[in-house]
């Protein structure tokens, strides 16, 4: 009993590491056979000895359950921060991304200052600062800044806001599983953001009716 579970471990921590093979086990689409004879090595060296497949095998479905149920759960989690998020859309965005030094800190204060109400997001890095605004005053702001502080800027952008309720601080995953709805549908996340409970996603203006109709749908889908 004790092998058995020391096999089980093993094969959780295997699976846990393989975000791929994760995936596929969660999905119930993997070939437990296949994913055996990859791990058996693995535990053959753990043990210092051959371990029998079957029991690998055994282990893998074991834990499949146990993912299948983890799934579940934390769907119905993240479905219910969804079912009461509303979503809205600002198109005709910029961003820009500078080094961050006492020269741009203090410009991105008089920024700050001067475009108070003004569409405008301030996020603070290690090494750089990132600024969203609405492109009728980019061209301000980024003259604002010597062309050596500059590090990106793009425009032609729109901004997708998904405004929360509380319970998005303490459920696990909700912003993976808008990512992977996106992603899954070709939609290229330009830059993406959070403010208290406010999951910000920046894409391209060509994206934005495409974004907004994948997010709407899982928000009605959730309800």
């Amino acid at each position: 009993m004790a092998k058995n579970k020391k096999i089980a471990v093993l094969v959780r921590e295997w699976l846990y590491n393989n975000y791929m093979l994760f995936e596929a086990v969660q999905a119930d689409i993997a070939n437990y056979s296949a994913i055996a004879r990859k791990l058996k090595p693995v535990i053959d060296k753990n043990f210092q000895k051959s371990v029998n497949i079957s029991s690998i095998i055994s282990a893998i479905k074991r834990e499949a359950k146990n993912l299948s149920k983890d799934v579940v759960e934390s769907n119905n989690r993240v479905r219910k921060v969804l079912a009461n998020s509303d979503i809205v859309v600002k198109t005709n965005i910029a961003s820009l991304s500078v080094k961050k030094n006492a020269e741009t800190i203090h410009v991105v204060k008089s920024i700050i200052d001067k475009f108070t109400g003004n569409y405008l997001h301030v996020f603070e890095g290690t090494t750089s600062i990132s600024i969203i605004v609405e492109e009728k005053v980019f061209d301000n702001i980024l003259s604002s800044f010597p062309k050596s502080q500059v590090l990106y800027k793009a425009t032609n952008l729109g901004a997708i806001i998904i405004v929360a309720p509380l319970e998005i601080i303490t459920t696990p995953g909700v912003v993976s599983f808008i990512y992977n709805a996106l992603s899954s549908h070709q939609i290229n996340i330009e830059k993406e953001m959070s403010s208290y409970t406010d999951v910000i996603i920046i894409v391209d203006n060509n994206d934005i009716n495409n974004a907004f109709s994948v997010l709407n749908s899982l928000v009605i889908e959730s309800k």
